[in-house]
């Protein structure tokens, strides 16, 4: 019921933001550990939907241990849980909020602050006069624990999880509570395949940039051009060929001929790691290696972690990238290998849809 009501609340909290846009689009701080300001409209509005969720679940919280004092001790408990497991994302977000509305208007944060809160509070405060039955209040606590486990709407933990600095700073430890599913079904180009991933609610979908590749997801990390992408492709049989014939290839090449495969053709790469596994019951590759190049439209150097697959169909790949522009090659070893474990937990996720 409150969860609903949450939403609704933080979707009118949209209509304050549409009125600032920003004019500058320079990076937002001189460390990584910190999201990039907010630069459009659209981001505004997304990120004001969940600052409105935010500070319409600290205020139930305030209504249940106002109106039910045997319930303050448990409620306290539970707000403080879902903090913790969402890395501090409902601060973060504020802060994340307070820099790009300073950095259109220097010391405009208070007023605007002030202004949000008060349009909020015309809209949630007579749907949470429900909260004065101690029942209702008892259910808001445990949906808000169910929440702190991931049981919540995936629009409004996506942009929590993506602002968290704690996740920011550890990234792996997002997973698996802040990760979606995806499929292959849901591409209309997978021809035959079904696999299945787990994609961090951090990264934001996007469409393909290459020909055989399926899906997409990226996470900016500067307003530079750093930034993570995780992608899978598939890359069908040609005529002729056929999955024994692939898995004897596969058996049959060492992990170096495979690495000196995926950098050739590359401007400036190396290759750092290869070696052999197994995946989806068949013989599989994990890759790692760098190279100059462009994945989301900025040129730079790129640090790649990469598991080739077999598929009954063909070959799938699955991959992900580590950006940074060229000016900022001097970041990329520090944040690849701070997305590392990441990059791994990703790999290691592909499984087959077509299994229950």
């Amino acid at each position: 019921m409150l969860v609903a009501a949450h939403l609704r609340e933080a979707v009118v909290m949209k209509r304050g933001f549409a009125l600032f846009m920003l004019v500058s689009g320079a990076a937002s701080a001189d460390t990584y550990d910190v999201p990039p300001r907010l630069t459009n409209g659209e981001q505004f509005n997304e990120a004001g939907a969940a600052f409105g969720f935010c500070l319409a679940q600290q205020r139930s919280f305030e209504l249940a241990r106002q109106h039910h004092p045997d319930l303050a001790r448990t409620a306290s408990l539970v707000e403080q849980q879902f903090n913790s497991r969402t890395g501090d994302a409902c601060g973060s977000l504020e802060r994340q909020m307070q820099r790009s509305v300073e950095a259109i208007e220097f010391g405009k944060w208070p007023s605007f602050r002030t202004s949000l809160v008060e349009r909020l509070a015309l809209v949630i405060v007579p749907q949470l006069e429900v909260l004065g039955d101690r029942s209702i209040a008892a259910q808001f606590v445990e949906d808000v624990r169910s929440r702190s486990e991931g049981e919540i709407d995936v629009a409004i933990a996506s942009q929590l999880i993506r602002a968290s600095e704690k996740f920011r700073k550890s990234p792996e430890s997002q997973w698996p509570r802040w990760t979606r599913t995806w499929e292959t079904a849901a591409s209309p180009e997978a021809k035959g395949l079904t696999v299945r991933v787990r994609v961090p609610l951090s990264f934001v979908e996007a469409d393909p940039n290459a020909t055989h590749m399926l899906r997409k997801w990226t996470l900016p990390l500067a307003n530079d051009g750093t930034y993570v992408m995780l992608n899978v492709s598939h890359f069908p049989f040609l005529a002729g060929e056929s999955l024994p014939q692939a898995m004897a290839e596969f058996e049959s090449t060492s992990p170096e001929q495979m690495g000196a495969y995926s950098v050739e053709g590359l401007t400036n790469a190396r290759l750092l790691k290869s070696r052999a596994v197994t995946a989806l019951r068949r013989p599989a590759f994990v890759l790692e290696s760098e190279a100059e190049g462009s994945a989301v439209g900025y040129e730079g150097r790129m640090r790649m972690h990469m598991l080739m697959a077999l598929v009954p169909t063909g070959s799938v790949s699955i991959g992900c990238i580590v950006g940074v522009p060229k000016t900022n090659s001097a970041h990329l070893a520090a944040l690849a290998d701070r997305y590392a474990p990441l990059c791994l937990l990703f790999l290691s996720s592909l499984t087959d849809a077509s299994k229950p």
